[in-house]
């Protein structure tokens, strides 16, 4: 009798266990043996943000250039590194407990920017700017579930700016050159003078031009131009009122002239003497 029950309740065993086996086996969800499940979901990417501000100084002199890394949230990242690139040379540096990564850097020689000029009375005050600014990129790259993110600063280099004073006053002269056919060009101290005289048909052509070396500073002509007559006298022509365009004085005359041998330019020019 026992040994009758035995074998039934072998029978059953077996039976549940074909069941079940074949459950599985209609049930494609199920990994097979050996089979390693597949991850269902992706770890999500942090946004982060790096920030940086201006830096000045004296030329020469260390400065620090810093940069704070933050996520989305705010949140300072720590313990991650961060790139500077300035005038061509890159360098790494690790973000402290607060975020904030540190270049120490060593300002380089203010070059001339601009001069700011004065005037008061006949002193003229001239003052030197020096400065130069360079751009420092600030780069951090995807670390862990954090993403990239990259600033740019100014990094401006200064030196102490040179004032001179001049004393300033206006010198008239009165140049004298010749009128001859072609181009001609004549030196006059600060000044060159040329003069063309040409020919179109029964009509003179005469133009006459003055220039100073430097155009920021202008001459300032009579408004008369005299021509030196047969009789020896000197003489002016209305029409040959001076303009002002590319050059600092022009003179240009269309029309029947007299005979002309010498022409006397009359103009005003400053100048500044240095108050040591």
């Amino acid at each position: 009798m026992i040994k009758k029950v035995l074998i039934i309740t072998i029978a059953l065993f077996l039976l549940l266990g074909a069941v079940h086996a074949s459950d599985n086996a209609n049930d494609t969800s199920a990994p097979a043996i050996g089979e390693v499940p597949e991850k269902t979901s992706e770890i999500s990417k942090i946004t982060s943000k790096i920030t940086a501000s201006k830096v000045s100084g004296k030329e020469n002199k260390k400065v620090n250039i810093k940069a704070v890394l933050k996520d989305g949230n705010g949140k300072l990242i720590k313990n991650k590194k961060v790139t500077f690139k300035i005038r061509g040379k890159t360098y790494t540096k690790t973000t402290d407990k607060n975020g904030v990564a540190t270049l120490k850097y060593k300002l380089p020689k203010a070059k001339y920017l601009k001069t700011i000029t004065k005037k008061k009375g006949n002193i003229v005050i001239k003052k030197h700017i020096y400065q130069t600014t360079n751009t420092v990129k600030i780069t951090f790259k995807q670390s862990g579930n954090y993403t990239s993110s990259s600033a740019t600063a100014k990094v401006i280099s200064k030196k102490s700016p040179v004032i001179k004073k001049y004393r300033f006053k206006k010198i008239t002269k009165t140049d004298i050159v010749p009128v001859k056919k072609g181009d001609y060009t004549y030196k006059r101290g600060p000044v060159t003078i040329q003069v063309i005289l040409g020919k179109d048909f029964e009509f003179d052509d005469l133009w006459i031009a003055a220039d100073m070396p430097k155009k920021s500073t202008r001459l300032q002509i009579s408004t008369k131009i005299h021509y030196k007559d047969k009789h020896g006298n000197w003489k002016w022509e209305k029409k040959w009122t001076p303009t002002m365009s590319d050059h600092d004085l022009i003179v240009s005359y269309y029309g029947k002239l007299p005979k002309i041998d010498l022409i006397k330019v009359k103009y005003t020019i400053p100048s500044y003497k240095l108050i040591k």
